[in-house]
């Protein structure tokens, strides 16, 4: 999942620094507000949590980001289904579309998650939620 800010004067996109699953921890345990600085217009500004969105990576950040799972997976399945396939080209086939299969879940876990990292705002939340009277 990539985190982004829009700067607020030059509305270019600042790379959040830190990982986190949930607006509302971050808050939590940091503070809602935080304060970045854009390296296109040099300025500095303060940001809500609520300012964090989280965008999709591309088919190809995801291949250079998990470039060595792809590599093993490929590798074993072309060893593997040569010995038991016997056929090359079913071999090179089934070597090439096992990882493009591990590429699209990939893709699609990370779409989902970004869904559920933006659903959630910390802004409007009501104080005391979960708590018993």
């Amino acid at each position: 999942m990539k985190l982004i800010v829009k700067c607020q004067k030059c509305r270019s996109e600042i790379k959040f620094p830190h990982k986190i699953d949930d607006r509302l921890e971050y808050a939590k345990n940091v503070d809602e507000n935080f304060t970045l600085s854009c390296s296109s217009c040099n300025t500095e500004h303060e940001y809500h949590v609520d300012n964090i969105v989280a965008t999709d990576y591309t088919l190809v950040e995801i291949l250079k980001n998990r470039v060595i799972l792809y590599s093993i997976s490929f590798v074993a399945v072309a060893v593997i289904s040569f010995f038991f396939i016997g056929s090359l080209y079913l071999t090179f086939f089934a070597s090439i579309l096992i990882p493009f299969i591990l590429m699209i879940r990939a893709k699609s876990n990370d779409s989902k998650q970004n869904l559920e990292f933006n659903r959630h705002k910390v802004r409007g939340r009501p104080s005391g939620i979960g708590m018993r009277r």
